[in-house]
Formats: structure tokens, C-alpha cells, sequence
């Protein structure tokens, strides 16, 4: 430990001082880096991205088949029992995802 240098302060007074302060610190950064009133926002996964475009009223599952090749008949499927998205393929949840963002976000992706 240093030794008080120039000063008329006592050690036992400087040590306690410091301890204080690394208190201080210690407790600064412990507290939530956010407000307590904001909370973080949920990402939604792949299938959940792939679910929200089934579901919606507002897409055709007739012109969404012909966009991502998915038949009609699995689609309906998907929108009467979106559960059963979760055993998809890759490449059907990819092409679901695509149409997410294509019509959610106005976004082509390559």
C-alpha cells in the first residue's frame, strides 16, 4: 500500500476514504446499464420471422406459393397450425424470412 505524501490526513482516515470511493465505484457499476422502465426488446428467430408471414390475413397464400415455391396446400397447412413451422426445412423457413423482410421491412434480400 502508498504511503500519504505532503498531507495532514490521517492513514486510517485516507484508507477509509478510499475504500468509500472503490465502494462508490463497485456500486456505479453494478447498476443496470438501462432505465428500469425500458426493456429489451425480443428478437424474433427465424421461425417466428417465417410464422408472422403465414399468418397474416393480408398475404395471399396463393401469391405468396408463387413467390417462395411453396405449395399452397403446406402453406395452409402452416397457417392453420403455425406450430408446425418449427419442423420446416431450412430452405422453406429461408424462403418465408425472405418474404418477412421483402414485406415488412421493404427490403429484397439476395
Amino acid at each position: 500500500m502508498g504511503h500519504i505524501k505532503d498531507s495532514n490526513l490521517d492513514q486510517d482516515i485516507a484508507i477509509e476514504q478510499m475504500q468509500q470511493a472503490a465502494m462508490n465505484i463497485i456500486n456505479e457499476l453494478n447498476k443496470r446499464q438501462m432505465p428500469p422502465h425500458i426493456v429489451m426488446p425480443h428478437l424474433l428467430t427465424d421461425v417466428e420471422k417465417a410464422k408472422q408471414v403465414v399468418i397474416d390475413d393480408d398475404v395471399k397464400i396463393s401469391q405468396l406459393s408463387k413467390e417462395t415455391g411453396i405449395s399452397e396446400e403446406i402453406l395452409s397447412d402452416y397457417r392453420e397450425n403455425p406450430a408446425t413451422l418449427k419442423k420446416a426445412s431450412n430452405s422453406t423457413i429461408e424462403r418465408l424470412i425472405t418474404k418477412y423482410y421483402e414485406k415488412y421491412f421493404n427490403r429484397k434480400l439476395q
